[in-house]
């Protein structure tokens, strides 16, 4: 039930039940990604690049993320 205004309440409890497609484990892979950086809008200072990868891609809720981050400012 949406709410249109501050003044209307929900008058009933309804169950939600979000089903999204099950993951696949997967371990070691590693995203890569080039952004080129600008200043003032519009000039160009090159590109940065950024490297990083996680232990795995599925996690609990109770367990640490650790993940391995790379930044290349070289060409900026």
């Amino acid at each position: 039930m949406y709410c249109n205004s501050a003044t209307e309440n929900m008058r009933y409890k309804q169950v939600l039940i979000v089903r999204e497609p099950p993951v696949q484990l997967k371990q070691g892979e590693t995203n890569q990604e080039t952004s080129k950086v600008t200043t003032w809008c519009c000039v160009d200072q090159g590109t940065s690049g950024m490297w990083s990868s996680f232990e795995k891609n599925v996690f609990t809720p109770h367990e640490i993320a650790r993940a391995m981050v790379n930044v290349d400012n070289s060409k900026c």
